[in-house]
Formats: C-alpha cells, structure tokens, sequence
C-alpha cells in the first residue's frame, strides 16, 4: 500500500514511541517502588531479603517479557516500515516507465514530424 503523504508513516511512527515510552515509564515505576519498599519494610532483614529476592526475579521476568514484547513490536515495525517502502518502490517504478513510455512515444512522433518536414522541403526544392 502506498502512502500519498508521509501524514500516516509519522502517525505509526509516534504510535510506536508513546507505545515503548510507556513500556519505560512502567520499568521504572517498578524500580521506584522497589527502592521505596526497601526503605520503608517493616519486616525483619532477613524476611525483607527473602522479599526482595523473591520480587527481583519476579521483576527480572518482567522485564524479560516487556523486553520481548518491545523487540516483538519493533520487528512488527520494521517489517511494516520493509513492505511500505517496497510497496513506494513499485509504485515510484510503474510511474516511472509509464512517463518514459510515453516520453518515447513523443519522442518517436517529434522524430515523424521532423522526417515528415525534411521531406517536404526537399520536394519543395525539387520542384522549383
């Protein structure tokens, strides 16, 4: 499909970029309140460091998953990004053979006339 302005190609684009921006905040968030539960546990050490292991891989196989969805996405992006360039590709290259066909065909009447002229100047020589 090929896009006639590059309004919807910038749209996609920004989508894509509130969508990981998200993805960031929402990683960071996650490390924010890890860090205010370490300060403000009530518990134990050594109950807290249970915890805090338990929530680090939790959190590690959070991040594993937003990780893979935002390389999942990016891939989804590239591949769209791939198939509309080449769709502007074949759609730049049609137009481009259409106006050299026709610039031949000008090109090929122009060249009729011209013999066309020559020819009748010479007759016209030929008579006189």
């Amino acid at each position: 499909m090929a896009y006639p302005d590059y309004e919807t190609y910038d749209t996609d684009s920004m989508q894509f970029k509130v969508v990981t921006g998200a993805l960031a905040g929402l990683l960071v968030g996650a490390l924010i309140g890890a860090a205010a539960m370490l300060m403000f546990a009530p518990q134990s050490g050594k109950r807290t460091r249970k915890l805090i292991r338990k929530r680090a891989m939790a959190l590690r196989h959070q991040v594993g998953e937003t990780a893979e969805d935002a390389r999942e996405r990016a891939e989804e992006a590239l591949d769209d990004a791939l198939e509309r360039a080449k769709d502007a590709g074949d759609e730049v290259r049609g137009r481009v053979e259409h106006i050299q066909r026709r610039g031949q065909k000008t090109l090929e009447e122009q060249k009729q006339r011209v013999v066309s002229a020559v020819d009748a100047g010479r007759n016209a020589v030929r008579r006189r």
